[in-house]
């Protein structure tokens, strides 16, 4: 019968094994983007038994206070005092503090800004930020004081409107769902997500709605629901990647306006992979999408235009190549100038027109894979129909093969890794499963 129970336990200790040895395998999606923090707690006591007289300092747990006066009282409560100097609550080890509240009594414990006095509690209303806090007033401590501390900030170079993404906010940009951030892991891409965001006005960064800096060598933007982001100025630009690669994905739509351009990756390619884009520009010599190399559609959806001024394009590839490789995926470019600039590899027949209404002159665009110009259209049309991307294994150069069908790979959001983490969990089981009934066997039953 020991036997026995014995063998039934190693079944199922051996699949609780399997499955939790496949776990960090499956990538379950988890929010571990966004940095983790811990609160320390200070009771009278801790701070009594940690407190220097003659520096007028309190040190614990890696944190120091440190004001004009510390004194306790004969109930033991702990007053503090800065008046000539500011007082500063610093944290080492490469930490920062996001949140204080001191448990305090009566009216006389004030604090200048940015701390504000609810109730009975003194809590710092400043940015998360920084590993020192200044307080001028003073205050007595009834039972405690509460800190949360983090992991030093990382600003990375991402501008929402105008915030900055950091390992605080990334998670939840604006704290209402709309903008999310992953970065990149071990040199890949990182992943901006938009779900049905729209730029405030006059709330660009650099007169852009969406702003990526050189640190991001390679950004995908994926798209759910209705988004728009609008540049401001006479510069703007809706989406910029100062020196980076753009790529486009998801079931949701853009709307990227700008002065200058709707979509500019200045120094880098610009991919689309089953998103809808509308990008256009409303200056004189603007861009709808501008490629500082090359601009490839593999599926989705594309209108750009700029069609204010004799020198704007729709769509300008100074890499020289825009190549439509999804079979059967709209795209609509009007330029001032010309529609697309440089060299247009399609799949598909298109039709161009001399003016930018598409009114004149109407051609017929032949298939062309191996690329022709189409410097005499000031609007083109490729059709919409349905069909499969023909290349997705193609670089963003625009130099694939057009031989083969493919489907397009979307964004890993997490239902593809939990799908197949639950499938492999249920195999575990079943692994459990198989070996009691293996141990049942043996024992004779």
């Amino acid at each position: 019968m020991k036997k026995m129970i014995r063998r039934r336990i190693s079944g199922i200790l051996l699949s609780l094994a399997l499955m939790l040895g496949m776990i960090p395998v499956l990538g379950l999606s988890t929010p571990a983007f966004a940095a983790e923090t811990r609160t320390v707690t200070w009771n009278k006591t801790i701070m009594t038994d940690n407190l220097d007289k003659d520096n007028n300092t309190i040190t614990y747990d890696g944190i120091t206070l440190k004001a004009d006066l510390i004194q306790v009282d004969g109930s033991g409560n702990i007053g503090i005092q800065s008046t000539d100097n500011d007082g500063t609550i610093t944290v080492g080890d490469g930490k920062i503090i996001t949140k204080i509240e001191i448990h305090t009594a009566g009216d006389g414990s004030f604090f200048d800004d940015p701390w504000e006095k609810n109730s009975d509690k003194l809590i710092w209303k400043g940015d998360p930020g920084s590993d020192s806090v200044a307080f001028r007033g003073t205050s007595q401590i009834t039972s405690q004081i509460e800190f949360t501390i983090g992991p030093a900030l990382v600003e990375y170079p991402v501008w929402v409107g105008n915030r900055q993404v950091t390992n605080y906010n990334n998670d939840d940009v604006f704290g209402d769902g709309k903008v999310s951030f992953k970065p990149s892991d071990d040199g890949g891409s990182a992943t901006l997500i938009l779900n049905n965001y729209s730029s405030p006005m006059d709330s660009a960064y650099k007169d852009c709605g969406i702003y990526i800096g050189s640190g991001v060598p390679n950004l995908v933007i994926h798209l759910e629901g209705d988004n728009d982001v609008r540049g401001s100025g006479l510069y703007g630009m809706g989406v910029c990647s100062e020196s980076g690669n753009l790529t486009f994905t998801g079931s949701g739509t853009l709307d990227a306006s700008g002065m200058n351009s709707g979509i500019n990756a200045n120094q880098g390619y610009v991919s689309v992979r089953g998103a809808t884009l509308k990008a256009s520009s409303n200056k004189y010599n603007g861009y709808g999408i501008y490629a500082g190399k090359n601009v490839t559609i593999y599926s989705g959806s594309v209108d750009a235009s700029a069609t204010v001024g004799n020198d704007s394009y729709g769509i300008y590839a100074k890499g020289g190549i825009v190549a439509i490789e999804g079979k059967g995926s709209p795209v609509v470019a009007a330029g001032g100038r010309q529609a697309i600039y440089d060299i247009v590899k399609n799949v598909d027949a298109g039709i161009g027109w001399t003016d930018v209404n598409g009114t004149s002159a109407e051609n017929t665009i032949d298939i062309d894979t191996e690329g022709q110009r189409l410097d005499m259209f000031k609007k083109v049309q490729f059709p919409a129909y349905s069909g499969e991307p023909v290349d997705d294994t193609a670089d963003d150069s625009g130099n694939g093969s057009s031989a083969s069908s493919t489907k397009v790979k979307s964004v890993n959001t997490g239902d593809e890794n939990d799908l197949r983490a639950w499938t492999v969990l249920f195999c575990a089981a079943l692994t459990g499963t198989a070996g009691m009934a293996f141990a049942r066997k043996r024992s004779g039953e």
